[in-house]
């Protein structure tokens, strides 16, 4: 994106910390991700109450409900972790350090994220819904996961002068 065309400029340092703290803000989490979250949690429970009636009421110990229990356990509370973890990992590969620069540069028909030497636009009906929490927001895009920014990372313009731009850029795509 060429110089004269920037509105608005977001510039922070990412780290394997930061990563971990997006993924415990929640901002990016899907209504089907949540939907099927409480499912495996309500099986959870379920094949854990079967586990349980079947070790002290009947017929001892089923090593298909410990496998299920495990199951469970892992896609509510580890696989998110461990998606963020192999996320980490490449881009720490990718840019031979713990610690790299992320900018995203908005203009007046598109924005651009640039990060390890790559840089990726998207325009701005590809945001599905903006998401904010503790500091940060989150370009929530349909097909491309998000585009995080930070509230107090602005070089050039404002965040409150963002959120008025980003209001109109967003009611433009719709309409």
């Amino acid at each position: 994106m060429k110089e004269r065309e920037i509105l608005f400029e977001n510039r922070y340092e990412v780290d394997r910390k930061l990563y971990d703290r997006w993924r415990r803000l929640g901002l990016v989490q899907s209504r089907g991700a949540l939907f099927f979250r409480f499912v495996w949690a309500g099986l959870l429970v379920l094949v854990t109450v079967d586990f349980f009636r079947n070790l002290f009421f009947g017929a001892g110990f089923s090593v298909v409900l410990l496998i299920l229990i495990a199951l469970c356990v892992y896609r509510i509370f580890l696989l998110p972790r461990v998606r963020s973890n192999t996320m980490v990992r490449y881009m720490i590969q990718r840019a031979g350090k713990e610690r790299w620069q992320r900018a995203v540069r908005f203009g007046a028909e598109h924005f651009e994220l640039e990060e390890n030497g790559t840089s990726m636009e998207f325009t701005y009906d590809q945001i599905s819904r903006l998401a904010q929490k503790e500091g940060w927001m989150a370009l929530i895009m349909y097909q491309s996961g998000a585009v995080y920014l930070k509230r107090d990372g602005f070089v050039k313009g404002s965040a409150e002068e963002f959120d008025a731009f980003l209001a109109q850029k967003r009611e433009e795509a719709k309409g």
